[in-house]
């Protein structure tokens, strides 16, 4: 790697984050300004034709989220919970949410857009203080949905029309165009995880209170079927994996995952030993990826022999389009972060540390969800870490090609993507 030029960053300024917009025209810098008379951050706004510094903004502990495609906007949150733009031009800041708790997130299909669930606490006028705000690409304003519960998983069908939460109530499915329930399903269920089938007309709700995986017609909520699991006294919350033909179900409950034949409606033989949320199906549908405590075992789903292991411990995994890589949200060594992994061989190729700078004792930072946009090239990492010793987490986008950080987003609450 070359250095083509260096930009001149103001006197009296430490490290911070980074964002360029798409269209690269407008580079955004958060500059820590760590003078005791006055301290908190700086946002900088630099053309990259002429690397000048254009427009200063002072301000508080303001962190840096991202810039709008147009490079317009910028997207700061405050560490009292407030969602803010500036306006790139005339420096102008404006609140877009303000001290919403972050408790999940889901990105469409197309890539375009994120849904960013309010979980208790949320004071927007909807059932049960929960909902989700539908932010689309570049824009300043977001649209409230109401799924009126405490989510423990998201969902979304296929065309982008649907959003399903699943919780203490059962899933409940929600309009994206219009922000209105649509219908409330299993609403005697405690559901840990729910999924959707490629068609869109099925939905699969795994229970672990209950102990049972739940097959629902995903228009009218009727239950087709109920298939009674192993139940046990502890293990993870669960977590679901469909294969992308729809033919197999796989949950993970009890140190064990379940497989299901989804066509017969049958509980086949698992894969026993694994511990751990992580759990992921590749493309191909021939292989299942598990956390088995420090590391990531590979099985084949036609022969249940296991493949191969990976030595890293997984929170979460998705796999590029093709199939070629995988990427673990988890750690490495005790490091934590994303492995990128050749799917052909079961190498780690590279690790995008998940740590970050840090003035007021954060706790370490490790990857707990992850997802992946249509076309492959860019991840969304959600990490816990702390940060003025409250609560909080960290969205990080990472460009697959060049595997940096290309934007951040901090809440005031834990934040879970699938």
């Amino acid at each position: 790697m070359t250095v083509i030029q260096s930009i001149t960053i103001p006197a009296a300024h430490g490290p911070g984050s980074l964002a360029i917009s798409a269209n690269g025209a407008v580079l955004a810098a958060v500059l820590w300004r760590p003078d005791s008379n006055q301290p908190g951050s700086d946002l900088l706004f630099i053309d990259t034709n002429s690397n000048a510094v254009t427009k200063t903004i002072q301000g508080g502990l303001i962190n840096l989220e991202s810039v709008s495609p147009d490079g317009k906007t910028v997207y700061l949150l405050e560490p009292s919970g407030d969602l803010e733009t500036a306006d790139v031009a005339t420096g102008i800041v404006k609140s877009v949410i303000t001290g919403e708790p972050i408790s999940a997130t889901y990105l469409s299909p197309d890539g375009k857009t994120v849904h960013v669930f309010l979980g208790n606490g949320f004071t927007g006028n909807v059932d049960d203080s929960d909902g989700v705000i539908a932010f689309r690409e570049g824009s300043t304003a977001g649209k409230v949905l109401a799924v009126g519960q405490p989510s423990s998983w998201l969902a979304l069908s296929a065309n982008g029309e649907i959003l399903y939460s699943a919780g203490p109530n059962g899933v409940w499915s929600v309009s994206t165009a219009t922000g209105q329930v649509l219908s409330k399903m299993a609403a005697a269920l405690n559901v840990a995880a729910v999924a959707v089938s490629p068609h869109g007309s099925t939905l699969y709700a795994f229970s672990t209170q209950s102990s049972s995986f739940t097959i629902l017609n995903a228009f009218s909520g009727t239950v087709e079927k109920t298939i009674l699991l192993p139940s046990c006294t502890s293990g993870p919350l669960g977590s679901i994996a469909l294969t992308l033909a729809g033919d197999h179900a796989f949950v993970n409950s009890c140190g064990s995952v379940l497989s299901i034949d989804l066509a017969t409606q049958l509980l086949e033989p698992g894969f026993p030993g694994l511990t751990g949320p992580g759990l992921a199906v590749s493309p191909s549908g021939r292989f299942l990826y598990a956390a088995a405590g420090t590391s990531v075992d590979v099985f084949s789903i036609s022969t249940k022999q296991q493949a191969g292991t990976i030595a890293m411990t997984a929170n979460a995994i998705v796999f590029s389009p093709d199939g070629t890589q995988a990427y673990i949200a988890g750690s490495q060594n005790g490091v934590r972060g994303v492995g990128v992994i050749d799917t052909s061989t079961l190498a780690i190729l590279d690790f995008v540390n998940g740590g970050q700078p840090c003035y007021f004792g954060c706790g370490a930072e490790g990857g707990e969800s992850i997802s992946i946009t249509p076309d492959g090239r860019f991840l969304s990492v959600a990490s816990a870490t702390n940060i003025e010793s409250r609560g909080s987490a960290v969205i990080k986008v990472i460009d697959t090609q060049s595997l940096q950080v290309v934007a951040q987003l901090i809440s005031g609450a834990p934040i879970v993507t699938h």
